[in-house]
């Protein structure tokens, strides 16, 4: 992956803070040294939203689609509850739906705090975990898909491997 957002992907940061990018030192389960991270620790505007796009997709015909990514975050502390969503659309955008909704300890993969800046050790694969999503009523030919994060000037999230 050269470039970020990979085409066709696309990065909603309405304040033009702290937002998506691309990092090269953590991977999911450790498969790669590359993944997107939103950089909440740095981020103080406490309620910031930011979204990453995925591409129009068409998942019609067959069985259920399915959605699954891998995962890194920790919590800063206790009291910090970032969240995560993802939302599909099948109307351009104009409605969503909330189909993965995590935050605080229930967003945590297996490192329980970071009071630091957090990234994914790139020796323990652990610090990772895997979404699956199944999607029943979603085969339809023009579903968008996006990440959502909410600040609570908590820590990083990092996702990789996302497959749709």
């Amino acid at each position: 992956l050269a470039s970020f957002p990979a085409q066709g992907w696309a990065v909603i940061n309405a304040d033009n803070g702290p937002t998506w990018s691309r990092v090269t030192n953590a991977g999911g389960f450790n498969l790669s040294m590359q993944s997107a991270k939103y950089d909440i620790y740095t981020n103080t505007k406490i309620g910031d939203i930011d979204e990453l796009y995925l591409p129009a997709s068409d998942l019609s015909g067959g069985n259920a689609p399915e959605l699954s990514f891998d995962i890194a975050y920790a919590q800063r502390t206790m009291f910090n509850v970032d969240r995560l969503e993802v939302k599909l659309s099948d109307d351009c955008g104009a409605t969503w739906t909330t189909v993965y909704s995590a935050a605080g300890p229930s967003l945590t993969s297996t490192t329980p705090y970071a009071a630091t800046a957090y990234v994914p050790s790139p020796t323990d694969p652990t610090h990772w975990r895997n979404e699956f999503i199944s999607l029943p009523g979603w085969n339809k030919s023009n579903v968008i898909a996006k990440f959502v994060v909410t600040n609570d000037n908590g820590n990083n999230i990092y996702i990789d491997n996302v497959n749709l």
